[in-house]
């Protein structure tokens, strides 16, 4: 029975070393015919042949854009202005200011609204910067919001002048 037993084994481990060469024979066979074959991690095709150029950058994306209106001298402030210049002496510090105080209006657009509680909060761009405002504060020292509605804002200004800013964009109506 001893001997039967090792005659298994060695019949076994035969059979177990033909198929373990085979096996081996074959990967290096594949090996052989499919070394061609790999597919490059890189695809030279696709590679630019000379370097490439962006284009410059036409604005920076990053930064607020500021939007500034233009300052208008009207035609009584040239004639005062020129009328002084032609008058002997200098102006004094006080009339100069409030000369360019006249002049100086702020940027301002109205983007939206929000009405809740009975209230209606404005949402306004001033010399480029967002501020939610309600009527009777501030925009700039000089400039106060006087009254809100859907169409427009009405601020006054250091002379007490209305100045109305209309609504931008699509109108929030009810349907």
């Amino acid at each position: 029975m001893r001997r039967s037993r090792i005659r298994v084994f060695w019949l076994f481990s035969f059979f177990f070393f033909i198929s373990a060469l085979s096996f081996i024979h074959g990967q290096n066979q594949e090996e052989k015919a499919g070394a061609g074959k790999v597919p490059p991690l890189i695809k030279i095709k696709l590679l630019p042949g000379k370097e490439m150029t962006l284009p410059p950058v036409l604005r920076d994306i990053f930064s607020p854009q500021v939007y500034s209106a233009p300052v208008t001298i009207s035609s009584s402030a040239k004639l005062d202005s020129e009328a002084q210049q032609k008058m002997p002496g200098k102006q004094s510090g006080e009339e100069e200011a409030a000369f360019n105080e006249a002049v100086y209006q702020p940027s301002v657009r109205y983007i939206g609204y929000v009405h809740a509680d009975g209230k209606t909060i404005a949402l306004l761009i001033v010399n480029g910067l967002a501020l939610p405002v309600e009527p009777g504060e501030y925009i700039t020292p000089e400039f106060q919001v006087v009254r809100i509605t859907p169409e427009e804002v009405i601020v006054t200004g250091p002379d007490k002048k209305e100045i109305r800013f209309s609504l931008e964009g699509e109108k929030n109506e009810k349907i």
